[in-house]
C-alpha cells in the first residue's frame, strides 16, 4: 500500500508542477496575447491613416492630371471662340452696318423694315376672299 501512496503521491505532485509550469505559461500567453492585441489595433489605424492619405494622394494626382488635360483644351477652345466671334462679325457686316456701298453686299438680302412679306401675302389673300365673298352675295 505505501508503493500505491507514493506513486499516486508523486503523480499528485508531477500533476501539481504541470499544472503550476502550465498557470506560468498560460500567464506569459496573456501577456504575449494583450501586446498583440495592441499591435493589432495600432496597426489597424496605421492602415486607416495611410488608406486616408492614399486616397488623397490619389485625388491630387488625378486633379493635376486632369488640369494638365484640360489646359490646352480650355485655350483651344478660347482661341475658336474668338474666331467663331470674328467671323460672325464679318458675316454681320452689310452696307448698313458698314463704311461699303450697297453694291458690296453681293447676294445677301437685307432685311426690309417696313413689314414682312407674310403680312402683305396675308392681306392680298383676305382681300382676294373678301372679293368672292361679295361677289357671291351680290
Amino acid at each position: 500500500m505505501k508503493n500505491y501512496e507514493r506513486s499516486l503521491y508523486r503523480q499528485l505532485e508531477e500533476t501539481l508542477e504541470e499544472n503550476d509550469k502550465l498557470k506560468e505559461e498560460n500567464k506569459e500567453l496573456r501577456v504575449e496575447n494583450a501586446g498583440l492585441k495592441t499591435e493589432v489595433r495600432n496597426l489597424r489605424n496605421r492602415i486607416g491613416e495611410i488608406e486616408e492619405t492614399l486616397e488623397e494622394r490619389i485625388k491630387k494626382a488625378v486633379n493635376a492630371a486632369v488640369m494638365v488635360a484640360v489646359e490646352p483644351l480650355c485655350a483651344e477652345i478660347e482661341r475658336r471662340d474668338i474666331e467663331i466671334s470674328r467671323l460672325k462679325a464679318i458675316i454681320n457686316k452689310d452696307s448698313s452696318n458698314s463704311g461699303n456701298p450697297p453694291s458690296s453686299n453681293g447676294f445677301k438680302k437685307i432685311p426690309n423694315n417696313r413689314g414682312s412679306k407674310r403680312k402683305e401675302t396675308w392681306r392680298a389673300v383676305r382681300t382676294q376672299w373678301d372679293d368672292i365673298e361679295y361677289s357671291e352675295k351680290s
